[in-house]
């Protein structure tokens, strides 16, 4: 496990240590020095040294094995016998989107018809009501300054 905090927000949540394997297994796959791993709060990127994970994993600890999503698309294929690499790319599109919205868990509120209905008509009544507040104002009389009386007096 490893505590991250976010440069952004200040928000510091945990990576769990099976994320932790998958993350160094993926930099080692593909030669990198960093891991990008996103905030949960305000989803802004954030670079992690692959040093920095590696020292968080005990020692001796198996990598999972990773597959690029390219050859993920191609043994898909090569299990169902078809050549049609388009639709296996959408059931991997799928499958990732759906993961993300789970991890996300977010739940949709819809407003009942009542609240609804009831925020069209306090819409309705705020500018009736400005209307009628510029129409009760009249204009008004300005009053002479004192510059305005000295000067009439030395007259």
């Amino acid at each position: 496990m490893m505590q991250i905090r976010c440069q952004w927000c200040g928000w510091t949540y945990t990576m769990p240590r099976d994320a932790l394997l998958y993350a160094v297994a993926k930099a080692q796959a593909e030669k990198a020095i960093h891991h990008v791993e996103n905030c949960p709060k305000c989803r802004h990127a954030l670079k992690i040294q692959v040093n920095e994970l590696k020292r968080r994993i005990p020692p001796n600890t198996p990598l999972p094995e990773y597959i690029p999503p390219e050859k993920e698309i191609k043994e898909m294929g090569e299990i169902k016998g078809t050549g049609e690499e388009k639709e296996i790319k959408e059931t991997v599109e799928k499958k990732e989107i759906v993961e993300a919205k789970e991890k996300r868990e977010t739940v949709e509120v819809k407003q009942p018809e009542e609240k609804k209905a009831a925020a069209k008509k306090v819409e309705e009544v705020k500018p009736k009501k400005a209307e009628a507040k510029k129409e009760e104002k009249k204009p008004v009389e300005k009053k002479a300054t004192t510059k305005a009386k000295t000067a009439t007096k030395k007259k």
